[in-house]
């Protein structure tokens, strides 16, 4: 796959998706490191996260009391960027992992954290912790996608996606829509 052209894909590309109301394409859940599985639909629950995956047990992120923090519990990266890293199931990089996969703008300024979201039947809520890539994001895609998503001139469009906190019990499915609540 070519190296895209970061600069011209912020601008022409990822951030014309839609503002709100974006097709959810794929959903993913990780039952373990390096797992991946691709279902039609995933059962949420504020409680135990996403169905089958691992973030009840291997959460990287904890809360004061060491449990899981729900902050992480959804990751939800925008299509446009994805179909620029990863060339879908017979690339040799991995599909990062992403919960869902889903063609819409994540710019801060229209999503701000404590937004609302309704997936499904699910009521989401917009994180305030910020998807960054992480150094497996590095290496999977390369030195410029994680320099993308990590320039301090796009943070607040969020490049690399959001996570999100489960509110509502609920199944999301693919070619459910992906929209505020409020």
């Amino acid at each position: 796959m070519a190296t895209p052209d970061f600069k011209t894909l912020l601008h022409a590309d990822i951030h014309s998706a839609p503002r709100d109301n974006g097709k959810i394409s794929v959903l993913c859940t990780r039952p373990g490191f390096g797992a991946r599985v691709y279902p039609q639909s995933l059962q949420f629950c504020p409680e135990t996260g996403v169905e089958q995956d691992r973030w009840r047990t291997d959460g990287w992120l904890k809360s004061p009391d060491g449990t899981p923090d729900p902050q992480i519990q959804v990751a939800v990266i925008g299509k446009r960027l994805l179909d620029c890293v990863w060339g879908g199931p017979d690339d040799d990089a991995p599909y990062p992992g992403d919960t869902m996969v889903v063609d819409m703008d994540f710019d801060s300024a229209h999503l701000p954290a404590g937004t609302r979201l309704r997936a499904g039947s699910v009521l989401l809520e917009v994180s305030e912790t910020y998807n960054d890539g992480c150094t497996k994001w590095k290496v999977r895609y390369g030195e410029d996608a994680f320099k993308f998503v990590r320039a301090p001139e796009t943070m607040s469009r969020r490049p690399r996606g959001m996570f999100c906190r489960i509110l509502t019990k609920g199944t999301v499915s693919i070619g459910d829509r992906l929209s505020r609540a409020d």
